[in-house]
């Protein structure tokens, strides 16, 4: 009876561990139970960069989907919140590949005394130079910030790839949602990619003082760990050595700062069996050849150069042909990518403001990139290179419910974002079902018995023209949330005109109660008469875009690109040349 006993308790005592080791984190108040079932009808739903279906319905369960399409098998449960989108289209959230959110700024390690600092300060066993430190991991460091989570899920991110860009081996990244919630709840990956590049970053030490002492840092630092994990007894413990080889199956992901750099980086992944993603810097279409023979992945950026200011004459003398070039061909970048069938994800990175992000992505599509590579850069590529595509990317089954909902198809002029749901979680920007209330109306008060009255709609702002009895025409200023009114205006240059009333959608018609300046109340009603005609300057269809040639070598007295053997051409256009008296830097082993 005892041992019976005993058991018992030890069965309880194990049963209850297993309960409770499901949660290590602290939950403030009761602990929530409910499983959310959120039901999306009647929408353009995106499953993938190719595949649409209209009429569609999503469903969602705890954060991740359960189901998407045409017609449902999942039957909808009880207390499921049902929402009609009425045609909206859904799209799954946005990837970037290159970020530092969630990252704190990269501290400057002070220098050992006055002049040259050759070795390093840091204690430990450690790498000799502190620009290579692959030790570092970004799910360490890594804490939500909520401000900038919200830019960019405005824009219809959800997930990213996060790490201190700093040093030229630069630890791992971690991939991590955009949701308002605890690091413990964003982290997707923790460990999901490597970082390089060709910048010592913040290292207080002398070397490297140049790319070339950067090149052969890297390559020494291959070549020590190559030596390291053949030791079969070790002298010594090194940490960056041990993590750096322990890192070597992850993606490897290289930081860019020119085209020329991408074939420098390449030449390093061909000599120690390394196949980097690029991180590109946007003027890679000028020798998109190469870039095809190096066979890698690439991150773009959609950095334009803004338009130079060339009215002063010595001002534009400065500008160099490149430069201007550049200016014009830059937007080509993405397009040549799709062109060559290289494969390529797209990043906000080198937006200085990223609220043109869609924007210069207009501006790309319409220099050559199609709508659907355009979708697959910025959902399924970047989730295929992490190794993530059965999480997200796409919405199917299993995956998590990161999409956006908005009024049309996002890549078209005018399109709205009106929410982007991440982990399952709503966050909302504008209320996707309010009226468009546009249109010119007949409005009746004591004041003005029958003024003509404009009412122009832009997603949830709102603007506005009344005439006056004496035919004045003023601009007024209109407040409109859930079908509540409030519009203000002067009558005179004295006295301002507040309206506050309700919207019946089934006529159109607004009414209620007014005040004048001097605090009289009144009735009065706006009465929809006809929609306000576009501008046909402006609704008349945009001219195709005449791209420029590229030239190479890309400055002055560059030859077209007529042919993708300029190149060689180029290169081949002497027999040989001479030069005398020089010191050659080959960067050759």
């Amino acid at each position: 009876m005892k041992n019976h006993f005993f058991s018992i308790c030890c069965l309880l005592f194990f049963s209850a561990g297993k309960i409770f080791s499901q949660i290590t984190f602290p939950t403030n108040g009761a602990p929530n139970k409910n499983h959310n079932v959120y039901v999306f009808q009647n929408c353009s739903l995106h499953v993938d960069y190719q595949t649409v279906i209209a009429k569609a319905t999503l469903i969602v369960k705890d954060g991740i989907i359960i189901e998407a399409a045409e017609k449902v098998t999942t039957p909808i449960v009880a207390g499921a919140v049902v929402v009609d989108l009425k045609g909206k289209h859904v799209y799954p959230s946005f990837i970037d590949m290159h970020s530092d959110y969630g990252m704190p700024d990269v501290k400057t390690p002070p220098k050992n005394g006055f002049g040259p600092q050759m070795e390093s300060s840091q204690k430990g066993s450690y790498a000799w130079n502190m620009a290579v430190k692959p030790e570092t991991d970004a799910y360490k460091l890594f804490v939500h910030d909520q401000k900038t989570a919200d830019e960019m899920r405005r824009l219809g991110f959800g997930a990213v790839l996060t790490s201190q860009k700093d040093g030229v081996v630069r630890g791992t990244s971690t991939f991590v949602s955009l949701a308002n919630a605890k690091e413990n709840e964003c982290v997707i990956k923790d460990k999901a990619a490597v970082g390089f590049s060709f910048r010592k970053g913040n290292s207080p030490q002398d070397f490297p003082e140049s790319q070339t002492g950067a090149i052969a840092l890297l390559r020494q630092t291959y070549l020590d760990a190559q030596w390291y994990s053949l030791l079969t007894t070790k002298t010594e413990y090194n940490i960056a050595l041990e993590t750096f080889n322990q890192q070597k199956e992850l993606p490897q992901i290289f930081e860019t700062t020119d085209k020329l750099n991408v074939l420098r980086a390449d030449k390093i992944g061909d000599e120690f069996k390394v196949n980097y993603i690029m991180k590109g810097s946007g003027n890679e279409y000028q020798r998109i050849t190469d870039m095809k023979e190096t066979n890698c992945r690439f991150i773009l950026p959609l950095n334009f150069p803004e338009a130079f200011d060339v009215e002063d004459a010595f001002d534009a003398e400065q500008v160099s042909l490149t430069d201007l070039k550049h200016w014009e061909m830059a937007p080509v970048n993405p397009g040549a990518f799709e062109k060559y069938f290289i494969n390529f994800s797209l990043t906000l990175n080198g937006l200085k403001d990223k609220k043109s992000f869609y924007k210069n992505l207009r501006k790309a599509i319409e220099y050559g990139l199609s709508e659907k590579t355009a979708l697959k850069a910025l959902t399924y590529n970047p989730a295929e290179f992490l190794g993530v595509q059965n999480k997200v990317g796409s919405l199917k089954a299993g995956m998590l419910a990161n999409f956006f909902i908005s009024n049309k198809n996002v890549f078209e002029e005018g399109s709205v974002i009106y929410e982007n749901w991440v982990n399952g979680m709503q966050n909302k920007f504008s209320d996707m079902n309010t009226p468009d209330i546009s249109g010119k109306y007949t409005l009746s008060n004591v004041l003005t018995p029958s003024g003509n009255f404009t009412i122009k709609q832009n997603d949830d702002k709102f603007s506005g023209t009344v005439i006056l009895k004496d035919t004045t025409k003023t601009s007024v200023t209109i407040s409109f949330k859930s079908n509540a009114i409030t519009i203000y205006y002067y009558s005179d240059s004295a006295n301002i005109v507040r309206l506050s009333g309700n919207y019946d959608q089934a006529t159109k018609t607004f009414s209620g109660k007014g005040q004048k300046g001097n605090g009289d109340w009144f009735d009065w009603k706006l009465l929809y008469m006809s929609e306000i005609k576009k501008d046909s300057a402006k609704t008349a269809e945009k001219k195709p875009v005449k791209i420029g040639d590229v030239i190479y070598p890309f400055v002055a007295y560059g030859k077209k690109w007529d042919d993708d053997n300029i190149v060689q051409r180029f290169k081949n256009r002497l027999g040989a040349i001479l030069i005398k008296d020089a010191t050659v830097w080959t960067n050759e082993a």
